[in-house]
């Protein structure tokens, strides 16, 4: 049996994934959210774990950071037994997800999407394109969001914002953690989490996070089995340098799930369990590798050198009964009656990244300085094709949405698979750049910091498109688009008191390249965002509490889109605009009762376009959005010692569920309010830590939906996800 299964079904028996890091939870949340404590009987796992400050690249507390940054730590995503990315994203006020084929391939932050994910900071999926970017949160430490723009740091980035995933790392303290869980829709989950010293000496430790998950859906003929391995090392053979290693492997099945459509102004009056694909259709794959290293050289108490890097290699393919044609409004007919076709997309994507990072700290003119050097290059490939015809229908694949009936034999599927509506089905991206970038973070009297950064970049791509992948790659560097800019980046922190801070900033971002003009072959300037942003920090209750209060304008120029015509090519259309206002509150209130939650305004429309669309709001982004989660340890009832109860209410409002039609969008999504509730037990067994926990999503059945497709891979009418109804887990975990 090899180590995968071993840990996996031999664990799944017992128990996984318990608070592995409540000291390195603590660290990072003394300036940022706050983290509910664990009843004192229980003893705790004593670490020593990395925090990224997402916003500097340096180990700057966050009350000094002139940005908005929001943490969600471990214990949060174990709590609410959290196990998509998409899921823990829940608790960051101003972010909400862009579904595409029922899986997360996107986020849009501060009213802007991305389809990129960074991991210790390094892209997960560095192309243009993702395909099913949504992670598992088994081999996740903690996950931080830095709002606004961050190219200054991390090259070429959507302005909205920049996601970032901690990884677990090897711990000299040695633990062993399993965790079984079962729930609604023959949902099962198996997690396991051991660390520890290989040798005697702790120079040399080990980490190994993993899952294996198997469940159906709320949604007929939909379930899916995924697969996550995560082994690393660590070396430390002296106090001045240490490395470590580390790999991901990934691997899932599922069957591909375009939602519901729209009908009127609002989603199909239809059950949110009806699918309308078929069973017949071949299941899904999607392959992960992800790896890494990062090193770690002082050349002194005052000087580090840090070198990342990630390899990755993604390949996916899904098959499904899409809407024909997928885009515009021809497919769903007055009747119910929806024209459909067979399609099929592949890919497959390699990338690799390193980054050079020099950080110190000198005191200059009676100025502390932190300073921040770095270079970084990352290179890219996409192989993707397409078969199938999603602009014309087949009849024999007609399906009411009133009243469907299933079965179409798989030779029909086989041979729909055939026809290809595109005369360039293969496409061949290939894209590299570098980057250089310096930052100095300036203290004076200890209550003024200032920072003042810059970057400029090189960049390079092309997307060639042929009848094979062999006139795809002949033709990549005929369309090959080159791009440099520099980003600046200026703010400012003042510190009014001990416990507030005043800060200021003003930051720029360089997005994807827009390639060039199908028509004339021009060069297209590439995406950019300005963004300007002022707010306060606080430390309020004896700094157990902490809260943050932004106010910011937000601008993205150059904007391509999908092409209404061919939506395999884009076409410029001016510019799109958020503003906004946000507010997080996250800490300890009592020593029994925890808190975190957040309260978004955003105000995100097209504010510039080509075609009539000045005005549209953007879809899939509420105006008001707020989280709350609490938790309460009881304490005062002996019998109930060890019992805690929590209860969480998630609010979002109406959203546009379409911006591609002039004078606005032409059905909406309603707004909702969905509770979760959670209960936990701790409790001892022949010396073993164990916690029984139950959590029920969606506590009252509100019926609700996540988000609209958005012209991914079918037009946004025809892509409504529906939110999951009431669903019930329970897990038992062990720590040993």
């Amino acid at each position: 049996m090899s180590l995968l299964n071993a840990l996996l079904c031999g664990g799944a028996s017992l128990a996984a994934l318990a608070l592995t890091s409540q000291t390195a939870f603590a660290d990072a949340t003394s300036d940022t959210a706050g983290s509910p404590s664990a009843p004192t009987h229980v003893e705790q796992v004593t670490v020593t774990a990395r925090h990224l400050n997402v916003g500097t690249k340096s180990d700057t507390p966050l009350q000094e950071t002139a940005a908005t940054i929001d943490v969600v730590p471990r214990e949060t995503i174990e709590q609410q037994a959290a196990s998509r990315v998409k899921d823990v994203l829940e608790n960051v006020a101003g972010i909400t997800p862009g579904t595409t084929l029922g899986s997360g391939t996107g986020y849009y932050i501060r009213g802007f999407k991305d389809v990129r994910i960074y991991r210790n900071g390094m892209l997960v999926n560095g192309g243009n394109d993702s395909f099913d970017s949504d992670l598992g949160t088994a081999n996740i430490e903690s996950l931080s969001v830095l709002k606004g723009p961050g190219s200054v740091l991390y090259g070429r980035v959507e302005p909205g914002g920049v996601i970032n995933i901690e990884t677990k790392r090897p711990l000299s303290d040695p633990h062993l953690i399993a965790q079984q869980s079962v729930g609604s829709y023959n949902f099962k989950r198996s997690e396991v989490d051991a660390t520890g010293p290989l040798l005697g000496d702790h120079n040399l430790l080990y980490r190994v996070a993993g899952s294996y998950e198997d469940a159906d859906s709320f949604r007929k003929f939909v379930s899916h089995q995924e697969t996550l391995f995560a082994p690393s090392l660590t070396w430390r053979p002296s106090d001045r340098f240490d490395g470590t290693i580390e790999g991901e492997f990934y691997k899932k099945d599922f069957d591909a799930d375009f939602g519901i459509p729209a009908v009127g102004n609002r989603p199909a009056p239809i059950p949110i369990s009806e699918n309308l694909g078929d069973p017949n259709t071949p299941r899904s794959h999607l392959n992960k590798t992800h790896i890494g290293s990062e090193i770690h050289f002082h050349l002194n108490s005052d000087w580090v050198l840090t070198n990342r890097f990630l390899y990755s290699k993604i390949k996916n393919s899904e098959t499904f009964l899409n809407p024909a044609p997928a885009f515009g409004t021809t497919a769903l007919l007055s009747d119910g009656t929806y024209k459909r076709n067979a399609f099929f997309e592949g890919a497959s994507q390699e990338f690799k990244q390193t980054t050079l990072d020099l950080n110190g700290h000198v005191e200059f003119v009676g100025a502390k300085h932190e300073i921040l050097a770095g270079i970084d290059y990352l290179n890219g490939t996409t192989d993707y094709e397409i078969h199938g015809n999603y602009k014309t229908s087949d009849p024999a694949l007609n399906i009411n949405i009133y009243s469907p009936t299933y079965g179409v034999p798989a030779s029909a599927i086989a041979t729909d698979l055939l026809h290809v509506a595109s005369t360039r089905p293969y496409s061949h991206y290939a894209g590299e750049w570098y980057g250089a970038y310096v930052q100095d973070q300036i203290t004076v009297w200890n209550r003024l910091h200032l920072l003042a950064g810059g970057r400029y970049d090189w960049a390079s791509g092309g997307r060639g498109r042929g009848a094979s992948f062999a006139i795809a790659y002949a033709n990549e560097p005929t369309v090959e688009n080159k791009d440099k800019r520099f980003s600046p980046h200026l703010g400012l922190a003042y510190d009014v008191t001990p416990d507030l801070t005043l800060y200021s900033s003003w930051t720029n971002s360089f997005a994807h390249s827009n390639g060039l003009d199908p028509v004339t072959g021009a060069r297209r300037p590439p995406e950019i965002g300005e963004q300007y942003e002022a707010g306060a920090k606080a430390a309020l209750l004896d700094r157990r509490l902490n809260a943050t209060f932004a106010v910011y304008n937000l601008t993205k120029d150059n904007v391509a889109e999908p092409n209404p015509a061919d939506p395999l090519t884009t076409i410029l259309r001016g510019q799109q605009r958020s503003r906004g206002v946000e507010l997080s509150v996250s800490g300890q209130l009592t020593p029994t009762l925890s808190f975190n939650g957040g309260y978004a305004y955003t105000d995100a429309i097209i504010s510039k376009d080509t075609s009539g669309l000045q005005g549209n709001r953007i879809a899939n982004v509420p105006k008001n959005q707020a989280n709350f989660w609490a938790k309460y340890d009881v304490t005062t009832v002996r019998n109930l010692r060890g019992l805690s109860l929590a209860l969480g209410v998630f609010y979002v409002g109406e959203r546009a569920g379409d911006a591609d039609q002039p004078g606005g969008s032409t059905f909406q999504l309603p707004a909702y309010t969905r509770l979760d509730a959670a209960a936990y037990y701790q409790f001892t067994v022949y010396g073993r830590h164990m916690t029984a926990q139950l959590n029920v999503k969606n506590l009252t059945d509100k019926r609700y939906y996540d988000s609209t497709d958005e012209g991914a891979n079918v037009g946004s009418r025809y892509g409504v996800y529906p939110g999951a109804p009431r669903t019930i887990y329970g897990s038992l975990r062990v720590a040993f």
